[in-house]
């Protein structure tokens, strides 16, 4: 449907903060890039309660 086939060694060197290509070779481009999305609510949360 998108285009692209997920390697599964691929993906699972791209957690625990790490960022990097997973799809299987010769298939469109799939990047995990990793985020902290708790830490940026948090942060706004307190903001807007300060």
């Amino acid at each position: 449907m998108l285009g692209f086939e997920v390697d599964h060694e691929r993906n699972l060197a791209a957690r625990f903060g790490k960022s990097g290509f997973i799809n299987k070779e010769g298939t469109r481009p799939a990047v995990v890039i990793p985020t902290n999305e708790e830490l940026v609510i948090a942060q706004d949360a307190s903001r807007l309660t300060a």
